[in-house]
Parts: structure tokens; C-alpha cells; sequence
């Protein structure tokens, strides 16, 4: 298993970073967000921003390196294929490793659930679809509207 953290698993284009906050979705921490798109391939992206407000050049490094550290350490528990940003708040910049760390694995704990209900949604969607296609083929366009109204109110 390899953990180091090569190109292959880094976002390393502008567009890239701007699909994932445009399109994306955000889980908010104390000190640091993440931004996250489902991507088309099956591995993990990560991308690091640390804006200014971060300090000088010395500190946003260090934070980075903190940061990349804990994605690496972290980055094999998501078994999903999505894009994410870490994007630290200027408050990152006090904290310790340790703190880093433990925010990191939080949120991307955070966010393997919410992919996870997201994919289960869609799983169970793709089944209702399959079977209201079966009834219409069998059956009448009423019963169609009546299990649609069932599963559209256990759902909401």
C-alpha cells in the first residue's frame, strides 16, 4: 500500500480547484473547511489552499506540511471517488499537529458518511426506478403514481 502523496492524488489545476468550489459541497470545521466533487475516477483527489491571511511564507509551509501529513496518514479510509480541498481558516495557523490531525480525520470522517447516504440514496432511487418501470410495463400509470407518492414521502 502506498502512502505517499504523489501527483496522482493531488488536484494540480486551477480548474480543477474551481469545479470543486463551485460545484462542490462544504463540511465546515472550527479551523479548517472542506470542499469536496464527486470526480469521474476511482481514486481520491486532494487539493491544499492556504490563503494569506494564513501569515508569511514560513507559516503557510508548515501548515501545508501538516495538512499533506494528515491527508496521507487519513487518505486511505475514503473509498470513494471525489475531490477535496482543505482549506484552513487563519485560526489553523496557531494550532499544533496533533489539533490538525485530529480536525482532518474528523471531517473526512464527516465526509465519508455523507457520501456514503448520498450513494445509498442513489441506490435506492436506481431500485424504485427499476421497479416502477416493471409496474408500468404490467400495469396501469395509476399504480405508477401511487408508488411514487410513497417513496417520494418516506423520503423527504
Amino acid at each position: 500500500m502506498d502512502n505517499s502523496f504523489s501527483k496522482s492524488i493531488r488536484l494540480l489545476r486551477a480548474q480543477e480547484y474551481r469545479r470543486a468550489y463551485s460545484n462542490g459541497q462544504v463540511i465546515k470545521g472550527r479551523h479548517i473547511q472542506l470542499h469536496y466533487v464527486a470526480n469521474t475516477l476511482q481514486a481520491n483527489r486532494f487539493g491544499i489552499s492556504v490563503g494569506r491571511k494564513i501569515g508569511k511564507a514560513v507559516q503557510r509551509n508548515r501548515l501545508r506540511r501538516r495538512l499533506r501529513e494528515a491527508i496521507r496518514l487519513r487518505r486511505m479510509s475514503l473509498t470513494y471517488g471525489v475531490d477535496v480541498i482543505i482549506h484552513p481558516r487563519s485560526s489553523a495557523s496557531r494550532l499544533k499537529s496533533k489539533a490538525i490531525f485530529s480536525e482532518v480525520h474528523r471531517l473526512l470522517e464527516h465526509l465519508t458518511q455523507t457520501i456514503g447516504i448520498l450513494q445509498e440514496r442513489g441506490a435506492q432511487l436506481h431500485l424504485f426506478l427499476q421497479t416502477a418501470c416493471f409496474v408500468a410495463s404490467a400495469s396501469s400509470l395509476s399504480v405508477l403514481a401511487i408508488l411514487l407518492g410513497v417513496f417520494l414521502s418516506s423520503h423527504q
